[in-house]
């Protein structure tokens, strides 16, 4: 059976406009709605072209496994009043006191109130014993698959993204 590709794109492009996004080519390809892989060539995704604060508060607290972008930069479709959403994943056994820890640390550029833009909002906190997301929909994995690792310890980018596999239901192209 011959997969109708231009219903794939449309469905794709209807989506991300759900979240005013609006995909490159390679991010067309990288996150097409399909529910089989298909062989298209893509380009590479750019990489983080900034440093989140060095990573080197991050690196201060022996418990932070992965930093993860994640959000409307990670999707390189900011804008200037946008917050900088971040994934954290701990060792086991250690969430609450690394989120308190953290969250002294970098209390001064942390989203509150109305200061928004170009803040850290700390958004999504796991343990590494517990890497599988619910619920398994569309945006959930939409959301996965767009975090971009900017700390990676004990490979656990890896790690997270085997414990949802369940993505390429909804992302069949999707590639780490």
């Amino acid at each position: 059976m011959a997969w109708p590709i231009k219903l794939f794109v449309w469905r794709t492009r209807q989506y991300a406009q759900i979240f005013h996004y609006c995909l490159s080519p390679s991010q067309r390809q990288r996150f097409l709605l399909t529910p089989v892989p298909l062989s298209v060539s893509r380009e590479k995704l750019e990489s983080i072209k900034f440093k989140l604060l060095q990573l080197w508060i991050f690196k201060l607290i022996p418990w932070v496994r992965l930093v993860a972008l994640t959000g409307t930069r990670a999707m390189d479709n900011a804008r200037a009043d946008d917050d900088i959403d971040l994934m954290i994943i701990t060792a086991a056994n250690r969430l609450w006191l690394t989120r308190l820890l953290l969250t002294c640390l970098l209390f001064p550029w942390l989203r509150r109130g109305k200061q928004i833009a170009r803040r850290l909002c700390l958004n999504l906190w796991l343990d590494e014993t517990a890497l599988a997301i619910t619920p398994q929909n569309l945006f959930t994995a939409h959301e996965i698959c767009q975090a971009v690792p900017l700390y990676n310890q004990d490979k656990t980018y890896e790690k997270f993204i085997k414990a949802n596999q369940w993505v390429k239901q909804y992302l069949a192209n999707w590639t780490i």
